[in-house]
């Protein structure tokens, strides 16, 4: 799962709309959220599944390496353990 949120409804729906030109399937939500500080309202945009993943890695892919190091690992074994930190994903990248 790709998952964005903003509290900018309209950045959520003109990235709807490149994704939607590039064919890469994806769910919109609004969210009526809760905290410390009050309610507010935010937007997510979810891309699911093998097909769609393969399609944002061709076309917009990740630069980040806290999120690279999760790609490798889940390409290296079929998941990435949840709650590792950056240090733990590059060990387990590092291992054989």
């Amino acid at each position: 799962v790709i998952v964005g949120t903003s509290a900018s409804k309209r950045l959520i729906n003109d990235s709807s709309e490149i994704l939607s030109n590039l064919e890469i399937r994806h769910n919109l939500y609004k969210r009526n959220r809760t905290n410390n500080f009050g309610n507010f309202i935010d937007y997510r945009i979810e891309i699911n599944g093998r097909k769609n993943y393969d399609k944002w890695m061709n076309f917009i892919g990740f630069s980040n390496t806290k999120h690279l190091t999760k790609i490798y690992i889940w390409e290296k074994q079929g998941y990435c353990p949840p709650k590792t930190t950056y240090s733990d994903r590059i060990k387990i990248l590092k291992e054989k």
